[in-house]
C-alpha cells in the first residue's frame, strides 16, 4: 500500500491534472464577480466570459497544472542509487522489475488496438517516488 500511495496513487492524481486544467475554461482556478444567486436567470456567453480569470491568471493556472503533471523522477523500480545489497532484497527487486515489465508489455499490446491508449498506469509512467 505504501509503494502504491507514493507512486501509482500519486501519479493517478497528479499526472492527469494538465489534461483537465490545461484549458482553464474547463476548470477555472477562480471566477470573477458574484456567484449566481438565481436559478431563474439565464446567463449569456458574455456573462461566462466576464467571470473567467484574466489571461495572466489563466497562464499561471496552466503553468502550475503542467508542472504538477510532469514526471520528474525515474520510473517505478528504477533508482538512481543502489541501496539494496543483500541477496534477498536484490532478488525481490529483480522480480518486481520483471513483473512491471510484463505488465508494461501487456498494456503495450492492448494499446495497439485501442482508440485511446491506456497510459496513466503504465509502469513506465509511474514515478518511483513523489516529487513536488
Amino acid at each position: 500500500m505504501i509503494i502504491f500511495t507514493a507512486s501509482g496513487g500519486h501519479a493517478s492524481t497528479n499526472f492527469g491534472q494538465y489534461d483537465q486544467y490545461g484549458f482553464p475554461p474547463n476548470y477555472p482556478a477562480l471566477l470573477r464577480g458574484k456567484p449566481p444567486n438565481s436559478k431563474e436567470k439565464e446567463y449569456t456567453e458574455q456573462d461566462v466570459m466576464a467571470a473567467l480569470p484574466t489571461k495572466d491568471t489563466m497562464l499561471s493556472s496552466m503553468t502550475l497544472s503542467k508542472l504538477l503533471s510532469t514526471k520528474n523522477t525515474d520510473s517505478l523500480g528504477e533508482y538512481e542509487t543502489q541501496f539494496l545489497y543483500d541477496q534477498t532484497s536484490v532478488n525481490a527487486l529483480r522480480t518486481f522489475k520483471r513483473t512491471l515489465n510484463e505488465i508494461g508489455k501487456e498494456i503495450n499490446v492492448k494499446n495497439r488496438v485501442r482508440t485511446y491508449p491506456y497510459v496513466r498506469f503504465h509502469p513506465d509512467n509511474i514515478p518511483n517516488d513523489i516529487s513536488i
